[in-house]
């Protein structure tokens, strides 16, 4: 492990990268960290910062997570961003400014926390290669949920296999604050893109690493390069 992680200073912002946006306005990511008491170890977060032209800064989105030094683990946890600022590919972009700092870094075990319920955040997930310890699960848990899409619409929805779950989740904090959709049924318009449990440890399998740091390199380039 360098010393990038090992030796960042509690509650101090390190430079990752910066770009400037479509709009024109210069954005940067910084790293830090602060002690979590509850769980009595480290949280890091990759913060997502506009510079306004009197260089004003203000976080537009982040993702937080835990990096185990001694055994070169981490382990996600999660990911806001600001409502004005949804739909523009931020979370993607932390992710893999995480995804690449981790490996640069030597860490090499990759995990999501158990308590982990956003749906389309477990889906961009598995879209970096992550994926469920046991895949068996999927066949034997009432508690599917399917990602979805519709034919000529962009937006995403949720499509439950257990509608008491379903019932849960519309009236949680989680459906109040971000943008979901469910459906009631598949008809032939709904296309199925993938499915999720919720509350389960997905893991980046070490033979799809090289994968997901040529995706994140992609997906940074993108930004940097708009």
């Amino acid at each position: 492990m360098s010393n990038i992680i090992k030796n960042l200073p509690h509650d101090t912002n390190y430079l990752i990268s910066s770009f400037v946006s479509s709009d024109g306005i210069l954005h940067r990511i910084y790293l830090s960290k602060s002690y979590f008491t509850l769980g009595q170890r480290d949280q890091y977060f990759l913060k997502l910062m506009r510079i306004s032209p009197d260089f004003d800064m203000r976080c537009e989105a982040y993702i937080y997570f835990y990096i185990n030094q001694i055994k070169n683990s981490t382990e996600f946890i999660g990911a806001f961003t600001d409502y004005q600022n949804r739909n523009k590919g931020y979370a993607s972009l932390l992710f893999s400014s995480y995804i690449k700092l981790c490996l640069d870094e030597g860490i090499n075990e990759f995990t999501t926390n158990r308590k982990q319920r956003k749906p389309f955040l477990l889906y961009m997930l598995k879209t970096y290669f992550y994926e469920l310890k046991n895949i068996n699960l999927y066949e034997v848990s009432p508690n599917l949920i399917y990602i979805c899409k519709k034919n000529n619409d962009t937006k995403k929805y949720l499509l439950f296999k257990n509608k008491g779950q379903e019932e849960t989740f519309k009236h949680g904090k989680i459906m109040e604050h971000d943008n979901y959709y469910i459906l009631d049924f598949k008809d032939e318009d709904t296309i199925i893109l993938d499915k999720i449990l919720l509350s389960q440890i997905y893991r980046l399998d070490p033979s799809s690493q090289t994968e997901a740091y040529q995706k994140s390199i992609s997906v940074l380039k993108r930004h940097i390069d708009k």
